[in-house]
């Protein structure tokens, strides 16, 4: 993957974003795959060698890196970090998803996120449900039962003094929230709709749904000057035009209807996409 560091970040830091020791094992797809969109895991296929991305938007998926393996140190009451696979191919596919910990006693899946307090305010996303229920899937096909699944959030972005101001703002920078455990029968069918979503993009690629670009009525984007990708979004005006003050350099705001967060500022392959790219020359 080639690599950019537009802010002139430090050369640590530039190694450990870097650093990438992903390993999926023998599988042909993985849990992680299946849940993104059809069109930006194609994509990310078909372009993973030209796929540019910079070293501080590699920034936070370091940290969780880190955060990952402290937390997997020591812990002699669980399995963690574990990939499982599937005992046999589904529509052609070996899957696998890895666990970050598994509590044998209480028959636990549990999956740490390095997320935000937005996030956690937000409940539970619909991919942490689906990634979750896969896993659990997995777990069962290997002989492991589960009764119970939770996220683990680590948000980076907790303040103390907007808990004591904020009446349904997390209390803690920690927060382990219940997913909805499906039923065999259930979990079954959704991973085969989400291969058969996969294997169909292959040949055709569906557009994103509004859903999966994370489309919102009203946002105000800050930008650079004559830039077209967004530096920051803002849903009140009001904070993105304190950000532009204290930002140390000449930036805009933009008010966008409509605005389509993922594609704009957290798809990975926009670049690529006809879909976003045909959005933005209309216009």
């Amino acid at each position: 993957m080639p690599w950019t560091n537009n802010y002139n970040l430090p050369e640590p830091i530039v190694r450990a974003v870097q650093r990438d020791t992903y390993n999926p094992g023998i599988s042909d797809v993985t849990v992680t795959r299946l849940i993104l969109p059809p069109r930006i895991a194609i994509l990310q296929e078909r372009f993973r060698a030209k796929i540019v991305e910079d070293v501080a938007d590699g920034f936070f998926r370091m940290l969780g890196k880190c955060v990952h393996k402290l937390l997997e140190e020591k812990d002699s009451e669980a399995v963690v970090e574990k990939r499982l696979y599937s005992s046999e191919r589904l529509q052609g596919l070996i899957v696998s998803g890895q666990i970050d910990r598994y509590d044998p006693k209480t028959r636990t899946i549990q999956d740490y996120k390095l997320t935000t307090v937005y996030s956690a305010m937000n409940g539970a996303k619909a991919e942490w449900v689906g990634q979750l229920n896969l896993l659990a899937l997995l777990a069962r096909e290997n002989g492991w039962p589960v009764d119970n699944l939770e996220v683990i959030l680590l948000l980076r972005d907790h303040s103390k003094t907007q808990g004591e101001r904020q009446p349904n703002y997390p209390p803690s920078p920690v927060i382990r929230m219940p997913v909805e455990l499906f039923s065999e029968e259930r979990a079954e069918w959704f991973l085969n709709s989400r291969l058969q979503a996969y294997l169909s993009a292959r040949m055709k690629l569906p557009p994103c749904s509004l859903e999966e670009r994370w489309v919102r009525s009203n946002v105000f984007a800050v930008l650079k000057p004559g830039g077209k990708r967004a530096v920051r979004l803002f849903e009140d005006e009001a904070e993105a035009v304190k950000f532009t003050k204290g930002a140390g350099e000449s930036l805009i705001v933009q008010k966008r209807g409509g605005a389509a967060v993922r594609c704009e500022s957290y798809c990975p392959v926009n670049q690529f996409c006809d879909q976003w790219n045909g959005r933005q020359e209309q216009d």
